[in-house]
Parts: C-alpha cells; structure tokens; sequence
C-alpha cells in the first residue's frame, strides 16, 4: 500500500509540472507530491526490509494529502489542475491513514507474540 501512495505522490508530481500555469499552486502540488513520494517511498523500502511501516511517515502523506485537497479547492486554479490534486490527495489520505493504522496494530504485538 505504500508503494501506490508513493506513485500517487509521483502522479501528483507530474500532473503538476504538466500543468500549463506556472503560478504558485503549481510548485506547491509539485513541492506537495515530492513529499508524498519520499514518504511512500520510505515505508516501501521499510516494508520490504521486514520492518514495520514508520507512522510519522504515514501521517506526514496523510497531512500532505490533506494539503493537495485544500490546495486544489482553495487556491484559483484552471480546470486541469484543479481535480487531479483533489483526487490524488484523497486517495493518498485514505491509503496512508489506513497504512499508518496498520502499522500502529502490528507495533501493539510483544515479542513473544501476545498483545498489550
């Protein structure tokens, strides 16, 4: 799962650059899906090195994928920018929320395999 909010946070990224305004809602989804990539990206390597996800990670794609929904609603933008960030960004809130809460329940197992 953390591997698609990492491409999300890249589709963001590209959807930004080919956008044709050159304003500052640009280089903030831009700046905003950067985010969301290293952060999908590092739960990626962290899972595929059999460690649990990092949660700061998961609620940092979570507060930037907020970030791209109020930044496609609120700031003036043309049409083509306006519903890509919007999509992509609840998408990547849910997925690293649902990722982040995992992770707080596999952190809730001791070593000898009981539950606190």
């Amino acid at each position: 799962m953390s591997a698609l909010v990492a491409l999300l946070g890249l589709w963001t990224v590209g959807s930004g650059i080919d956008a044709g305004s050159a304003g500052p809602a640009r280089w903030g989804i831009v700046g905003l899906g950067v985010l969301v990539a290293l952060a999908g990206g590092y739960n990626t390597v962290r899972q595929a090195m059999d460690v649990r996800p990092s949660i700061s990670a998961g609620v940092w794609a979570v507060f930037c994928g907020l970030c791209l929904v109020l930044v496609g609603l609120v700031v003036e933008t043309n049409q083509s920018l306006l519903w890509s960030p919007v999509a992509s960004g609840t998408l990547i809130a849910v997925l690293a929320g649902y990722n982040s809460y995992r992770a707080r329940e596999r952190r809730e197992v001791t070593r000898d395999g009981t539950r606190r």
